[in-house]
């Protein structure tokens, strides 16, 4: 229990003694008395008042997801046969945005219950369930606290997005390895139109735009459509801490984070083995699996890494790419634009799988580096590249039909 004194008082009963002392007053010594039994009855009063109260809270799960809403409840009882005044009930919390305190009265053996609403707007591991109750003296001179209540844990898991129009399977122009895509056959699809020239087939002839335009134009089809054979999907984020930029939800960390839960969520669902590799505050490493348990340590993961790590990228895939086989799909997640990263593509792609780099553009989180040179440097070395932007929403950023061609291997 602890206890507040105002700062008068101290200092009356001690301006009384000594004003008894210098004038001799006997007066001034009852004063000193009774100043002393005004504190005493307060302390007495205040400690009687936190007798036999009791708070709990209640409907409050082990685990959430990031965006979610709880909705909890709060009960307080007193079990004591006297009336509580002015009672201050304050939970204690490190969840941001979240703030459960109410003043109350109660009559003697009764209990006051209110609900609580938690936005779970922050990933990571909060705790919740214990509560300070404070009293004040009727003289406001003292006040007393207690803690209450049972200790409890809520771990918020990273957001899960849903990304339906991410599909990096189905690319392109597909390039070395070709016994590894299954090619749908030659679109008709007409994409644009475009001045004849030396070598190009007469079938081709678009006759209408050549009229309105008198001079020969030509049809151009979409590229025929190829996809990669995969069995399974190994996810990369880059969590090395001098690599970040940002602060709090509006950082490259929790963009990562967000892309990595969404990604891996979107696989497992459809029964995909998946993989993860991350370079928080160690290296984080989980095979390709379906078992529920993998999942839910990779969730509790993803819920409390940091991004402390000082282990280059380059150097984590150079360590850990014979993991990666000629089918399965890498997924780099980075906000890194130095030239390593685009080493690290050539590294995976020694392996003979299929790389995707996720390119989170810092120069919007506080940095001067821009993401263009970068995303050059990756397709060149032969990654699709998606670059994501502050702000943008993600299922945006990683719709596959807006790839550029140029960022589909280095086309």
């Amino acid at each position: 229990m602890q206890m507040k004194i105002r700062k008068a008082a101290v200092l009356v009963p001690v301006l009384i003694v000594i004003i008894g002392v210098l004038g001799g007053s006997v007066l001034m010594g009852y004063l000193f008395v009774f100043s002393l039994l005004i504190l005493i009855f307060g302390y007495v009063w205040a400690r009687m008042s936190l007798e036999g109260v009791e708070v709990k809270t209640v409907n409050i799960p082990d685990s959430a997801r990031a965006g979610e809403r709880i909705e909890g409840i709060t009960i307080i009882h007193n079990r004591s046969r006297f009336s509580r005044y002015g009672l201050t009930v304050e939970e204690i919390t490190d969840m941001p945005g979240y703030r459960n305190r109410v003043t109350l009265e109660m009559s003697p053996y009764s209990y006051r219950s209110w609900q609580t609403d938690l936005n779970t707007e922050r990933r990571g591991l909060f705790s919740l369930g214990l509560f300070t109750i404070s009293t004040t003296d009727p003289f406001g001179f003292i006040t007393l606290q207690k803690t209450a209540g049972e200790k409890s844990s809520l771990l918020v898991f990273p957001a899960a997005l849903d990304i339906p129009l991410f599909h990096p399977e189905k690319i392109m122009e597909p390039g070395k390895g070709s016994d590894r895509w299954l090619r749908s056959g030659t679109s008709s699809t007409i994409s644009r139109v475009r001045e004849y020239v030396d070598g190009d087939t007469l079938n081709h002839v678009h006759w209408p735009s050549s009229v309105h335009t008198g001079t020969l134009m030509v049809k151009v089809f979409e590229p025929e459509q190829v996809q990669f054979k995969y069995s399974n999907v190994w996810l990369i984020a880059d969590m090395t801490e001098n690599v970040q930029s940002g602060r709090g939800d509006e950082s490259t960390e929790e963009y990562a984070v967000m892309i990595t839960s969404s990604l891996y969520t979107r696989y497992t669902k459809t029964g995909l083995p998946a993989g993860l590799i991350v370079s928080g505050d160690r290296r984080h490493l989980f095979p390709p699996d379906t078992n529920r348990s993998t999942r839910r340590d990779i969730e509790r993961m993803l819920a409390t890494v940091k991004a402390t790590g000082n282990e280059p990228i380059d150097t984590i895939i150079d360590k850990e790419k014979h993991r990666f086989q000629p089918d399965s799909i890498v997924i780099l997640i980075t906000p890194s634009t130095s030239t390593p990263v685009a080493s690290a593509v050539t590294s995976l792609q020694s392996t003979g799988c299929m790389t995707v780099t996720i390119l989170i553009d810092s120069s919007g989180f506080g940095t001067h580096a821009g993401a263009a040179p970068a995303v050059r440097a990756i397709s060149t070395a032969g990654s699709q590249v998606y670059t994501v932007k502050k702000g943008q929403p993600i299922a945006e950023a990683l719709d596959s039909r807006k790839l550029p061609s140029s960022h589909v291997y280095g086309a």
